[in-house]
């Protein structure tokens, strides 16, 4: 799975020019540690245009009555977005991109976390494949905006550490990117037949160690991404 994840420094201005979208930078700060629940900006299109917005991470689908799901659905197994009810209408319709400046996964060992960085050798970004929904109240008083990010098998250079539940963040290419977020393109066979949903190179990644500060959603510095001694 992919349970948590941040945006650096560099977000800002690399989302910018890697994703093209029109925004305020200083509306979107950096989040050293990004767990489900919280509000983080996704790329999506309407009418043809691109935007940037802040949205609940953690899918309401369209069939709850009061907005708030028994199950969190921060993720949506490859191989379920186009058959279980809480996706497969977003997959149909309403595909996003979640941009990352990294992830985090852990390793278990002895009863202990152990946490690990992920990140992309040429991008700053890493544009997780995401279903997004807008959630309405019958009456209309109540709206939330809320996402989930794609998960597929793990390649692997997270598979030796993601020893628990083998599972990675679906990563995008730019070479993606508008036919992923094309509201029109509902075609979902020919988009689960296309190879989007693959492991991501394992030559295009790496990881290094990282604080177990991590495991704790109430810890965000920048030190959280720094490299540590590796683990025993």
């Amino acid at each position: 799975m992919c349970g948590r994840y941040w945006r650096d420094i560099k977000f800002q201005e690399a989302c910018k020019d890697m994703l093209e979208v029109p925004f305020d930078i200083d509306e979107i700060l950096p989040n050293f540690n990004v767990a489900p629940t919280t509000q983080n900006p996704i790329v999506l299109q309407r009418n043809g245009s691109r935007s940037i917005e802040m949205f609940r991470w953690g899918l309401v689908p369209p069939y709850e009555k009061e907005g708030k799901p028994k199950y969190p659905y921060i993720n949506a197994r490859k191989e379920k977005v186009d058959s279980h009810g809480a996706y497969k209408t977003s997959f149909k319709k309403y595909r996003c991109i979640v941009p990352a400046s990294g992830f985090y996964e852990w390793r278990k060992k002895d009863g202990n976390s152990y946490p690990y960085a992920f990140r992309l050798k040429d991008s700053e970004i890493v544009p997780f494949a995401g279903l997004y929904y807008i959630w309405e109240s019958k009456d209309g008083s109540k709206k939330i905006p809320s996402f989930t990010i794609i998960t597929t098998d793990n390649n692997q250079t997270v598979g030796e550490v993601h020893n628990s539940k083998p599972r990675m963040p679906v990563i995008l290419t730019e070479e993606d990117f508008d036919w992923w977020l094309d509201p029109e393109n509902k075609n979902t066979k020919a988009i689960k037949e296309s190879g989007v949903f693959e492991p991501y190179p394992d030559d295009g990644m790496y990881r290094y160690p990282v604080s177990q500060k991590v495991n704790n959603v109430r810890n965000n510095e920048p030190d959280l991404i720094e490299e540590v001694d590796e683990w025993e």
